[in-house]
């Protein structure tokens, strides 16, 4: 992953412009928001989004040969064998492990995918490190079954948003303390 630093105000304007230039092209996609211990996959265009994203990681992934792609909004990072009590996937193994069931169920090749990742942010109100050991889990289960990560706009302090293109693999991510969206 890079980034790009402008140091200069027309450059900057120059990489707003080109944001919004890039928003625009996946609004034409149906857009689903992805709710906290919410997974959901996709074979048509679709625009997945996870809001308020703190300590919460959202896990993107993407079969760009098959035009396949799903997300998960994952909450914590502690493993349980079983779904909650609400039938949502709030842990990251179990999460992780519906959003590749989902997409294998759609045709997926699983050695094709592709991950993006974004959240896990540390709250200063909170000493449990939430947001660490949901990045540390979320990159532990990626590797272990074998899912390439492509990018990732993890830690930090601030709350995000994150819109994935399921078609072109751009995920958008905006930080609660920017009015603009970095592409990865």
């Amino acid at each position: 992953m890079q980034q790009i630093v402008f140091s200069n105000f027309l450059s900057k304007h120059l990489v707003i412009d080109m944001t919004m230039e890039l928003i625009d092209s996946i609004q034409g996609k149906h857009e689903y928001s992805i709710s906290p211990g919410e997974v959901k996959s996709f074979s048509t265009p679709v625009t997945i989004s996870c809001f308020g994203l703190g300590a919460c990681v959202g896990v993107f992934l993407q079969d760009q040969k098959k035009g396949i792609a799903g997300g998960a909004h994952i909450n914590l990072s502690e493993d349980l064998n079983e779904f909650g009590p609400d039938g949502k996937a709030d842990k990251v193994k179990q999460a992780i492990h519906e959003l590749l069931s989902q997409l294998k169920a759609r045709g997926s090749d699983l050695k094709a995918l592709r991950a993006k990742v974004a959240g896990g942010a540390s709250s200063p109100a909170s000493p449990s490190f939430a947001g660490s050991k949901n990045i540390e889990s979320v990159i532990n289960y990626l590797i272990e079954e074998k899912v390439f990560l492509a990018a990732m706009d993890v830690g930090g302090t601030q709350n995000r948003i994150a819109k994935f293109d399921g078609v072109s693999g751009m995920l958008l991510v905006r930080h609660s303390d920017s009015n603009y969206y970095k592409v990865f």
